[in-house]
């Protein structure tokens, strides 16, 4: 079993934060943790998609996997990535949800891709 330290640790919040700003995902409140779990997780996410407040989690403990900076960066990424789907799969998750709701959270979803990945895309041409 690989232990993540301390260096890693901040490593992660760092690539969280900038995953988050690349998102343009500044309306939410952040905390960090860096805790044991049992599972086979290497990092996790806590959301109150209401309250605009998200908990990021790096497990100390990474089983099979080896603690690199790439493995870091694709675990922040993939953490930030459930924030930017949590408004659609909360909207899917309601049983009350009208077509209208879906179509509004898809576009939403859409619109924040555009904003975030179209745009790096095109400012790389210039």
């Amino acid at each position: 079993m690989n232990k993540t330290t301390k260096k890693d640790f901040e490593y992660f919040k760092k690539r969280c934060e900038h995953w988050m700003r690349f998102w343009n995902l500044a309306e939410y409140s952040i905390q960090f943790g860096h805790e044991s779990d049992t599972d086979d997780t290497l990092a996790w996410i806590n959301r109150d998609i209401e309250g605009m407040c998200v908990g990021f989690s790096l497990n100390k403990n990474w089983k099979g996997v080896k603690v690199t900076k790439s493995e870091l960066d694709r675990s922040a990424f993939h953490e930030v990535i459930h924030l930017v789907l949590a408004r659609m799969a909360l909207a899917g998750k309601s049983r009350w949800m009208t077509v209208d709701e879906i179509c509004r959270e898809e576009e939403a979803v859409i619109r924040r891709m555009e904003n975030c990945i179209w745009k790096n895309l095109q400012e790389k041409k210039k």
